[in-house]
């Protein structure tokens, strides 16, 4: 898995998402602990961005990556289960951040109707043989987790996999500090132009399926 040698994105691992509101969607439940997550350093965002921070201190903001492993001899529902939560948290966090943008006024109206139509919160699960990866958004109210990547671990295509997916996501946290008029020394234009061409659109997501 990617570490990125970055000053602005970096990783956590193993440690409590604490900085969510109460929803319906969390309530009752304990703090989410993914084993990775990777976003933006909190402290790379301007003062007026740092409550999207996703811990207390030494945090991450604007995140759409998060991976759960389990034992070889593990079942990897389980890690599903706990990606579907993480992937929850993530996808209500990307939405307040939109919400700002278009409260603000920091990005144009269409760029910030066209990402809210992005798939771009991502999760992975290993059991240390194989890799799955989910994506995570809402839609007319309702929350979605998909498969959408399976592949082994001891052949070249299952790091490909996990590699490609990392990457994705760290375009999309810049794409969104951008849009919230963080300046972020230029990252998150480099990237949209590495992955732009790759960008899944929930609505030819969606059309794939019907077809």
């Amino acid at each position: 898995m990617i570490r990125y040698d970055d000053a602005n994105y970096g990783s956590i691992n193993n440690r409590a998402i604490t900085q969510i509101p109460e929803q319906d969607f969390n309530r009752g439940l304990s703090d989410a602990i993914p084993d990775v997550l990777q976003g933006l350093r909190t402290k790379a965002l301007p003062h007026r961005l740092q409550h999207h921070a996703l811990h207390r201190d030494r945090s991450l903001a604007l995140c759409h990556f998060a991976a759960q492993f389990q034992r070889t001899d593990g079942d990897l529902r389980q890690a599903m289960l706990q990606a579907a939560y993480y992937g929850a948290i993530l996808v209500n966090a990307r939405s307040r951040a939109l919400a700002q943008a278009r409260q603000e006024g920091t990005g144009a109206a269409a760029a910030i109707d066209e990402a809210g139509e992005d798939i771009a919160v991502f999760t992975c699960i290993s059991n240390g043989l194989s890799v799955e990866v989910y994506t995570h958004y809402c839609e007319d109210e309702q929350y979605y987790q998909n498969l959408v990547g399976r592949a082994s671990l001891l052949e070249p295509q299952g790091r490909i996999l996990i590699r490609n997916i990392q990457d994705l996501a760290r375009s999309k946290s810049y794409q969104l500090a951008a849009l919230l008029g963080a300046e972020l020394g230029g990252e998150e234009e480099k990237d949209e132009k590495e992955v732009k061409k790759d960008t899944p659109r929930r609505s030819r997501r969606l059309q794939a399926q019907q077809d």
